[in-house]
């Protein structure tokens, strides 16, 4: 799985645990991650909060708050709230990187594991 799908589902899980979503209307209301443009945004922005500021007749800043305090994913060096309530990550590597890390770890662990004679 990318790690753009894995960050939507912890997006998503957050999003759930705070405020009793259904996947259906995460997906309808496109509230995912989308590649930022600029580096100083991250990597990934979410406008979620935004998009949910009417339905739950919140600020947008304080539902990023409630999510981001739920977010969960080893896959991100840093989260932050930016402007009205963009949610913004930094991820630890890159797909491939993290790939190369996973096969050089799981080496390790079968050699490991291998009987000497």
């Amino acid at each position: 799985m990318k790690i753009f799908n894995l960050l939507n589902t912890s997006l998503f899980e957050s999003i759930d645990a705070a405020f009793s979503f259904e996947r259906g209307e995460f997906d309808e209301l496109d509230l995912g991650f989308f590649p930022s443009n600029v580096q100083e945004h991250g990597d990934y922005s979410s406008s979620a909060p935004l998009k949910l500021s009417k339905r739950l007749k919140s600020s947008p800043r304080e539902i990023a708050k409630e999510i981001v305090k739920r977010f969960e994913s080893k896959l991100i060096k840093s989260i932050s709230i930016d402007g009205p309530g963009f949610i913004n990550i930094y991820k630890l590597m890159g797909d491939s990187k993290l790939c190369v890390r996973s096969c050089l770890l799981l080496s390790v662990c079968l050699l490991v594991r291998l009987p000497t004679q």
